[in-house]
């Protein structure tokens, strides 16, 4: 389902401010909403959002029986099986860019491979939650 409303209006209980010292709110924008037909105990999804001004938009192709998906030079592989490790990757098809979730070691780190003026650069993130929620959560 996509919607312009949220289901439960956000609170700005961190009591963020704009440049000028307004607390922030926030206002309807579109976002997607995914359910289950039955209840299950773990369950993922793979939204594939294209944008477009004229309303045109690409196939998406997936590969075989698996979790590849092809659009356009790019070749996402999403691991959707529940009972196996959460993880993504997608890569364009010239090679110039990669990006993984949950690479080594300990599956803790996410790897952005990029082509810049014929340099590899190779950024990295560790998996982890944001400073503002751990301190959200210690109230």
């Amino acid at each position: 389902e996509v919607t312009d409303q949220f289901s439960v209006v956000p609170k700005n209980f961190l009591r963020k401010k704009d440049a000028y010292g307004n607390l922030l709110t926030y206002d309807n924008h579109w976002h997607f909403k995914a359910t289950t037909q039955k209840k299950q105990e773990k369950m993922r999804f793979l939204a594939i959002i294209q944008v477009s001004d004229d309303l045109k938009y690409k196939e998406i192709s997936r590969m075989g029986a698996g979790d590849v998906f092809e659009i356009e030079g790019w070749k996402i592989n999403a691991q959707m099986d529940t009972n196996k490790s959460a993880k993504i990757s997608i890569e364009r098809k010239d090679g110039q860019l990669k990006f993984s979730s949950h690479t080594e070691p300990l599956n803790q780190l996410s790897k952005l491979i990029e082509n810049v003026n014929g340099k590899t650069v190779v950024k990295t993130a560790k998996d982890q939650y944001p400073k503002s929620i751990i301190n959200a959560a210690k109230r």
